[in-house]
């Protein structure tokens, strides 16, 4: 199985890393936001650039096939954790006002929708920095992280 000139052992090395990264970078946004009470959004393109090496350092390389599975990958952990960054603080604002709010741990459909409803509109910071980790997946994956090799010029 080859897709977009990656053997199929490639892609699951890749998704995996990419994963194991991601996981990492946002538990460590989950446990800033834990410890503060904000989102912390700036700390999204972290999540971006974490999966991207992960998936760079999983699949061995950089290109296009790189680039597409650090975006989706980044896409779906980005939406998953601000759900739960988003839930925590909602939980936190209801017992501090001295209510009881019983928001699923794991989600009903409308739930999921409803909690990333507001964290998206409440202010334009997470959409902005979700951007900017797609951009940085989508081109730390593409370009990778070596650096180029020295230009040498002759005077």
């Amino acid at each position: 199985m080859r897709w977009l000139g990656v053997s199929g052992p490639r892609l699951v090395r890749g998704i995996l890393a990419g994963g194991a990264f991601g996981v990492v970078a946002a538990g460590a946004w989950f446990a800033v936001a834990a410890g503060t009470t904000q989102k912390q959004a700036y700390l999204i393109p972290v999540v971006g650039a974490a999966i991207a090496y992960g998936v760079h350092k999983g699949m061995s390389g950089h290109g296009r096939a790189h680039a597409v599975v650090s975006v989706a990958m980044t896409a779906v952990v980005v939406v998953i954790t601000m759900y739960y960054v988003e839930r925590l603080l909602v939980v936190r604002w209801f017992a501090d006002s001295g209510d009881n709010a019983a928001i699923p741990l794991v989600p009903y459909l409308d739930w999921f929708w409803s909690v990333l409803r507001r964290a998206f509109t409440t202010s334009p910071s997470p959409a902005i920095y979700a951007a900017f980790a797609l951009l940085a997946a989508g081109w730390l994956g593409h370009q990778g992280f070596e650096a180029p090799p020295a230009r040498h010029h002759n005077a």
